[in-house]
């Protein structure tokens, strides 16, 4: 009996390991498509074409990017620190100003942290991971006044 069960825990073991590893990607995987979502949201109402341009009120146009940034480093909450880490984020606009449609495509290294089950689910160590999110473009015609 000890043979048999000597030769079922290892295959039972990585199995479990495997799975933990693999919770823990669709965790990264779900931090990137948050990230996507709040990045695509500030994206849609900064970057240009920006009809008001009014320069107090409107951020830098890589603001954005602090937005997705910023998500992602929240992910130290729910995973280990430095597991998951922003590598970068483009949007861009197509079509005219006060409408059309911007794309943000989200691009995220993580690095696979359980033993034995590293090597299995990401192979050299890490995992590229890239989402990309639409939104319409929240551009209008608006001037802001005040002294």
């Amino acid at each position: 009996m000890l043979a048999e069960f000597a030769i079922a825990f290892m295959p039972i073991c990585v199995i479990f390991l495997t799975l933990c590893q693999l919770a823990r990607l669709g965790i990264a995987k779900l931090y990137t498509q948050h990230a996507a979502a709040v990045g695509i949201r500030a994206c849609a109402v900064i970057i240009s074409p920006d009809p008001g341009e009014d320069i107090p009120v409107d951020g830098p146009e890589e603001d954005y990017k602090r937005a997705v940034e910023t998500v992602v480093k929240q992910s130290d909450d729910g995973l280990a620190k430095n597991e998951l880490r922003y590598e970068k984020a483009e949007c861009t606009h197509n079509g005219v100003a006060n409408g059309g449609e911007d794309t943000l495509t989200v691009q995220t290294s993580y690095t696979c942290t359980i033993p034995i089950a590293d090597k299995i689910v990401c192979g050299s160590g890490s995992r590229k991971l890239e989402v990309t999110a639409e939104f319409p473009h929240q551009g209008a015609d608006y001037k802001i006044e005040g002294k």
